[in-house]
Formats: structure tokens, C-alpha cells, sequence
């Protein structure tokens, strides 16, 4: 279910002039443990005499919500306050991150958010996403 929602929100990349890194959804987690993982693929590039060349493809099954959390409308303002978040930091994050590093799914228990914009500024805080950016 996530994954399908999350294929209508993802790929999000970002290009610097030496990299261009990718995040997508590769496909559904194992539902032998629950039906909120999903498999998420980084891909990275490297520019190399004028052209772009794959330089790495690491792929994780990760958590993207918690199990029994938001659903419906805040399901998809999670979702997509996170796609907001990920666009904003790829382009200061450190190029060989790993995919679970981008996943917090105890933003998908907290009570407060309700809207996209909330859910994005908590996805930003120094204690999730915003930590990656590089400054």
C-alpha cells in the first residue's frame, strides 16, 4: 500500500556538479513482517568527462511509516511532507548515505502533525533528515 503511494511521490534526485544522487522506490518489503516496508533504492552518479556514469545502486528494505500509526489523509501528508524533506537535503547530503539513513518512521506516531508542511518540518529537524545536510 505505502509503496504504491510513495511510487507517485518518488524519484527525487539531486545534481551537484560532480554527482547526481536518486532516490526511488524499487519495490514492496517482505509482508512476513509488516506491510509498511518497502524496498528504497539510491542510485548515484559520478560526472566523468562530460558524462554521467552509475557509480553506485544500494537498495534497503526500510521502515517508512510505523506499524499501526497514520493512515488515510495524514498518511498522505506524511508521505509526501517526507518527499518535500528528502528534495530539500539531497542536495547537501553526503553523496554514499545509505537509504535507512532517510527513514524515520516514529514521525508516522507523533500526534501533533497534520498537514504536509508539518510533517516536513519535523522530517528537517537536526534529529532526523536535517543532520545529513552538509554545510
Amino acid at each position: 500500500m505505502e509503496s504504491e503511494r510513495l511510487s507517485g511521490l518518488l524519484p527525487v534526485s539531486a545534481t551537484t556538479d560532480t554527482h547526481r544522487i536518486e532516490v526511488d522506490v524499487a519495490g514492496h518489503g517482505r509482508s512476513d513482517l509488516a506491510e509498511h516496508l518497502v524496498v528504497l533504492r539510491l542510485t548515484l552518479w559520478r560526472r566523468e568527462m562530460g558524462a554521467w556514469r552509475v557509480l553506485d545502486i544500494r537498495e534497503q528494505e526500510v521502515p517508512v511509516i510505523a506499524p499501526d500509526s497514520v493512515q488515510g489523509e495524514r498518511l498522505d501528508a506524511l508521505l509526501l511532507g517526507w518527499a518535500m524533506a528528502l528534495e530539500e537535503i539531497l542536495p547537501r547530503v553526503d553523496p554514499f548515505v545509505f537509504p535507512r539513513a532517510l527513514c524515520f518512521p516514529s514521525v508516522s506516531l507523533l500526534e501533533t502533525p497534520q498537514t504536509v508542511e508539518a510533517y516536513y518540518a519535523h522530517f528537517m529537524m537536526h534529529s532526523r533528515l536535517g543532520r545529513l545536510a552538509q554545510h
